[in-house]
């Protein structure tokens, strides 16, 4: 019996879906500038699946991905902001009509909103990390699958301010 070519492939796509929910992670460096930065920008380090692509939005945002599955990508943006406070990071991070909760909290340096699901049925999850120091602040939102939740919390935990990059 022989078997169309495309239904090998639709058999065989969902095994070469399943990848790892703990990516390996590496850390990367940058400078960000815009609303709540100092004049030279902001120096962040943070880890991200090692691997990610980089894709520049001028000096303003640094957003790194990589592919999962068909679902979810994990991808860490990182960006300067005028946020200070837990309770205007919890404000920025509701979005009514979204299928999760934030949770807040406060961390060393700043602090955290989990974006938990709270439906079954989604499939990614986001923590945003906030730090300020006196070069500005910066936030960096870590997304991926919904099930590596923990993975998220842990990127974006790592998420250190540094001195800023000189300009050339």
């Amino acid at each position: 019996m022989r078997l169309p070519i495309t239904l090998l492939l639709v058999l065989a796509a969902p095994a070469a879906w399943s990848q790892s929910l703990s990516p390996e992670l590496e850390d990367v460096k940058g400078t960000v500038t815009g609303s709540g930065a100092a004049a030279g920008g902001v120096g962040y380090t943070i880890r991200v699946p090692k691997g990610a692509s980089l894709h520049r939005t001028g000096a303003l945002q640094d957003l790194y991905s990589k592919w999962h599955d068909p679902f979810a990508s994990w991808k860490v943006q990182v960006e300067a902001t005028p946020v200070r406070t837990l309770e205007a990071a919890l404000k920025e991070s509701t979005t009514s009509g979204h299928l999760f909760k934030p949770e807040g909290s406060a961390v060393e340096g700043g602090f955290q909103v989990i974006r938990r699901p709270t439906s079954s049925s989604v499939v990614d999850a986001a923590v945003w990390a906030y730090r300020v120091g006196e070069q500005g602040g910066v936030r960096a939102q870590c997304s991926g699958p919904a099930k590596a939740i923990d993975t998220l919390v842990d990127m974006c935990a790592s998420l250190k301010l540094v001195p800023a990059a000189p300009t050339p």
